[in-house]
């Protein structure tokens, strides 16, 4: 009979996965709605747990088998005709399932499946959602059938029912204001205040347990390795019509965390929870309680005012980017900052060599100088392998990085400050300032060191990985204020320039053109971003989701910024230009005199020669005079 509606009898002979997709296939077809009775969701749930028994999944095609046949049988309410026995016995086989399942090995395969760019047709996420409903239908008709109290647990997986009539000696109609104590579950690992419970007007709480849910859930969503798992996921839910929530007190919850490091936990523990309209890992209406830490272990309590699954994770996006990335942005790190500052040198050696002396011009200059040291010194940064050994060589190292970085901001306020004097105050553009830029450019600096030394010897900066600053003890602050200062500078200065430009270009024959207009908008801007150091504004939004991105696109601008210099300001430059014509015309001058008075000498040489000759013949000796000759 149930072979002919597409769901075999249960025989002692085992289903392969294999046998279990062809399965999925006509049982969907068979069942487009909900089983019609309890025997044929036993059925159903028989080929899965006869897949699994004794079988541990080998390969993501498998997991999406399983995944995708197991979702369709918690999707068509399993226990809708259930007795209480029929209800226990489903719990028990969903748990057979989910220890195979959501095992260790599942997160293995599906992290390797990221990797190779695989995707599933079946989501852990769909069925985590099910299995909530399945245990609120189960502690509905477990609690209604006299039952206080009912647990399945497993390796990999757990759940728990029980009676919220115990939540208080008040009865449960009664109101808010009369209820004392609270619901605990798992040995004080949850704890529902029973003011929640009566306005929820609940009869039963579940809980589930799955240690390594959280790993799976965010396995399956490639991509967000922003935090790590650091409890397993515990899913909490109250059953009830009604859905008030948030709740007027907070439920709290405690994990011990996994062998993370203490520190990382202090600084980065967040309370979260699995929101399945956004498919990721959300921290609202969580916060996180006390971490109390005994022998190396520490146990994290959580304060939330809502009930779903929910994990202790660590954030580890302020100083974390996986493995593979870092190697990348260090090989373009590298052969950018190699081009940017041989192209930095070779501008000052083309500004030397055509002896261009113009403030703008020793600006330009000065800039590309500090930006050629500034990367020179950051490629330095690795030079001490022990930083947290030699604080002394990191200090010197840290100084004299933070020197060349400030400088190299300094200058770049330098050209925001020259380019609107030029700009805008005329009255002054004649008058020489370069010793002030000079002073203020590389003296300005000194100071900041000087502060950075100061705070070093009171209070000590820490450092870990590189000799630089770090926001573990806020003090890249330091850099941070004054490069957004100059940045947000020149932007306004950029801003004021570019529509002044635009302006000035709207001439009569240019009346109403935008594209003309639009194009020495876009020229005025390119030419500034090297020098101006807008391309820094990356840095600000390499954050969040978007971080390695923004991290690609930063190093990317910044380690060329000499090559743009290079390029816009020396190969570009008008004032470039017309002094190597006027050098290659002198040379050409100069060619021509020498051809000239080479010409002139060999005229002179040859005529020299031929006078010679002649006065030879006359000079030579006449012949003899003898008496025979007579």
């Amino acid at each position: 009979m149930l072979a002919d509606i597409g769901v075999p009898e249960t025989t002692d002979t085992k289903t392969s996965v294999g046998e279990l997709k062809w399965k999925q296939e006509d049982f969907e077809a068979r069942f487009p709605g909900n089983f019609s009775s309890y025997k044929l969701a036993e059925e159903a749930l028989g080929n899965v747990t006869s897949c699994l028994n004794d079988h541990e999944l080998g390969s993501v095609n498998e997991i999406d088998i399983v995944l995708g046949f197991f979702k369709g049988v918690l999707t068509r309410r399993p226990l809708m005709n259930a007795t209480v026995d029929q209800a226990r016995s489903f719990l028990n086989g969903t748990a057979d399932v989910l220890n195979v399942l959501f095992s260790n090995k599942t997160t293995e395969h599906l992290t390797r499946a990221c990797v190779e760019g695989r995707n599933l047709t079946s989501s852990p996420e769909d069925v985590q959602y099910e299995l909530e409903n399945l245990l609120t239908s189960a502690s509905e008709l477990i609690v209604d059938g006299g039952i206080s109290s009912f647990g399945v647990s497993r390796e990999n997986t757990a759940f728990t029912i029980k009676s919220t009539n115990g939540a208080s000696s008040s009865d449960v109609s009664a109101t808010a204001a009369e209820c004392e104590g609270a619901l605990n579950l798992a040995g004080n690992d949850v704890s529902i205040p029973c003011e929640v419970v009566k306005e929820m007007g609940s009869r039963a709480v579940y809980q589930i347990m799955l240690p390594y849910g959280g790993d799976i859930l965010a396995s399956s969503k490639c991509g967000q390795n922003r935090t790590k798992i650091g409890s397993p996921l515990l899913s909490v839910g109250l059953v009830s019509n009604q859905i008030e929530q948030p709740f007027s007190k907070n439920i709290s919850f405690s994990f011990v965390t996994r062998s993370l490091e203490v520190d990382a936990q202090k600084n980065n523990t967040l309370c979260s929870y699995w929101d399945y309209e956004e498919s990721d890992w959300s921290t609202s209406g969580c916060t996180l309680g006390s971490i109390d830490v005994t022998n190396g272990e520490a146990k994290v309590t959580c304060l939330c005012n809502h009930l779903t699954s929910f994990a202790v994770l660590i954030d580890v996006s302020p100083g974390e980017i996986d493995e593979r990335n870092q190697e990348i942005m260090m090989l373009l790190t590298w052969i950018g900052c190699s081009f940017s500052i041989a192209a930095c040198f070779l501008t000052i050696f083309g500004y030397a060599f055509l002896r261009l002396r113009s403030d703008l011009i020793l600006v330009h200059g000065n800039l590309a100088l500090s930006v050629g040291l500034a990367e020179t010194a950051f490629l330095c940064l690795s030079a001490v392998p022990n930083p947290a050994e030699q604080p002394i060589s990191c200090i010197i190292l840290a100084s004299v990085i933070y020197y060349h970085f400030i400088a190299m901001f300094a200058w770049m306020a330098i050209e925001g400050v020259h380019l609107y004097l030029l700009t805008f105050v005329v009255w002054n553009a004649e008058k020489r300032k370069i010793k002030m830029y000079m002073a203020c450019g590389w003296g300005i600096p000194i100071i900041f060191v000087a502060m950075l030394l100061v705070v070093n010897f009171t209070r000590g900066i820490v450092f870990k990985n590189y000799c630089f600053l770090s926001m573990e003890d806020h003090s890249l602050l330091y850099f941070i204020v004054p490069v957004a200062v100059v940045v947000v500078f020149n932007i306004f200065v950029t801003i004021r320039v570019v529509v002044q430009i635009v302006k000035m270009s709207d001439g009569p024959t240019m009346q109403g053109d935008m594209k003309k207009r639009a194009k020495y908008g876009v020229k005025a801007m390119m030419v500034l971003l090297p020098i101006m150091g807008l391309t820094w504004v990356v840095g600000f939004l390499a954050v969040d989701r978007a971080k390695v991105v923004f991290l690609y696109v930063f190093i990317v601008l910044n380690c060329l910024q000499g090559v743009f210099i290079f390029f816009v300001h020396f190969f570009r430059n008008s004032e470039v230009r017309k002094a190597c014509q006027r050098k290659i015309d002198k040379w050409a001058v100069s060619q021509s005199l020498n051809g000239e008075l080479s010409s002139s000498k060999n005229a002179r040489k040859s005529s020299s020669s031929g006078a010679e000759k002649n006065l030879g013949t006359m000079l030579s000796p006449m012949p003899t005079m003898t008496m025979t000759n007579l």
